[in-house]
């Protein structure tokens, strides 16, 4: 996490950390930052490298979605990249959220910045 805020910091890239967001049933959920940008707000859930990890981001960005937030206003960060992933667990994610990995952030920071499209992390079926 403190990689992510660091990042975020150096960016100069408005955040707020570990909102609280209220869900349409009065649940809340607390994911990593709020990115405030000028045209959109993106929450984004960061993951460092364990498959729990990744099943409470795969939780939480279906929760988030409920509560009104665009596709392109969520994005799972996960450390490394997609190889380290389960392919599985990595296709069923992005049907949710755009998906960012450490070791490319400058895609990241064009999804955010720009609102550039984040590439699906498995292009093909086995």
């Amino acid at each position: 996490m403190r990689q992510f805020y660091a990042y975020l910091d150096d960016a100069r890239i408005a955040y707020d950390r570990r909102p609280t967001v209220e869900l349409p049933r009065g649940a809340t959920v607390r994911p990593t930052a709020r990115i405030n940008l000028p045209k959109r707000t993106v929450l984004v859930q960061a993951v460092g490298g364990s498959e729990q990890g990744l099943e409470h981001a795969l939780s939480l960005v279906q929760r988030i979605e409920r509560a009104d937030y665009a596709f392109d206003q969520r994005l799972v960060l996960l450390k490394g990249n997609p190889q380290v992933w389960p392919a599985d667990h990595l296709d069923l994610l992005a049907d949710y959220t755009p998906v960012g990995f450490s070791d490319r952030m400058d895609a990241v920071t064009r999804f955010l910045k720009e609102g550039t499209p984040l590439e699906r992390p498995v292009t093909s079926e086995p």
